[in-house]
């Protein structure tokens, strides 16, 4: 008996029939394997290999998809926020102006941590922006210009209230603060114009937010609602508009 009739009675038998299916021989899915099989070994034990590979990383899969689930389940809620009808606050944009919220508190953007309780509003350049509640200028930073895009390259006027809380008006143009450090102001007053300066992700809009002191950093930002537009018992929503409406004193 030749060495080639030798080899081959030694190799294993062919499967005959398909445990997918009862379709014996003629099952295509069993033809398909038997071709690629004698046909293309190497693609066959790579996909193999491919797959044995996946099942030895799938517990590490699994678990890191468990522990990120674990820790947006245990983050801390959103809010409480206050009454919105008798909020000290109004929209920081002159009465029938609309502006668009493009982001709004606690998302996985750049409104977490620190400055989870914060809002951006999408406005051209060089938008009125007037101030949210009475207070008294405590700092201003107007030397960037627009398209500027350090962490550290925003202009900014900051407002401190009657509470000692403090209320940041930022991504301001170049020279667009309408005040200076000192100024008295009211409610609605003109207090900047809007711009592209700092970390705007390359568009224009006005990031509003209130602290309990000057830098969020050190003591974080706080819940805010506003009196004068539609119900927004749990903060603004994002991606929509909110009008500016006419308003009275705080509490009316």
């Amino acid at each position: 008996m030749s060495a080639r009739v030798q080899s081959s009675s030694r190799r294993r038998p062919r499967p005959s029939t398909c445990r997918h299916c009862d379709e014996g021989p003629k099952c295509p899915l069993l033809a398909e394997t038997r071709h690629n099989a004698a046909n293309h070994p190497k693609q066959t034990f790579r996909v193999l290999g491919r797959a044995l590979n996946f099942r030895s990383r799938l517990p590490w899969v699994v678990g890191i998809a468990g522990l990120v689930a674990l820790v947006t389940w245990f983050q801390a809620p959103c809010g409480p926020f206050p009454e919105w009808e008798t909020s000290s606050y109004v929209l920081p944009y002159p009465v029938h102006s609309s502006y668009f919220v493009t982001q709004s508190s606690c998302t996985n953007g750049g409104h977490r941590d620190a400055y989870r309780y914060s809002y951006d509003f999408s406005m051209p350049i060089g938008s009125t922006v007037t101030a949210a509640r009475d207070g008294v200028v405590a700092d201003i930073r107007i030397q960037f210009r627009d398209g500027q895009r350090g962490e550290s390259e925003s202009n900014w006027v900051k407002i401190r209230h009657a509470d000692g809380t403090i209320a940041a008006y930022a991504h301001l143009t170049e020279k667009g603060a309408l005040v200076k450090v000192g100024d008295a102001v009211v409610v609605g007053q003109a207090v900047g114009l809007s711009g592209n300066t700092g970390n705007t992700g390359g568009r224009p809009h006005l990031h509003f937010h209130v602290s309990p002191c000057a830098e969020p950093a050190r003591c974080g930002t706080r819940p805010i609602t506003f009196r004068n537009t539609d119900p927004n018992p749990q903060g603004l929503d994002a991606q929509r508009f909110y009008r500016a409406l006419p308003y009275g004193k705080a509490g009316t």
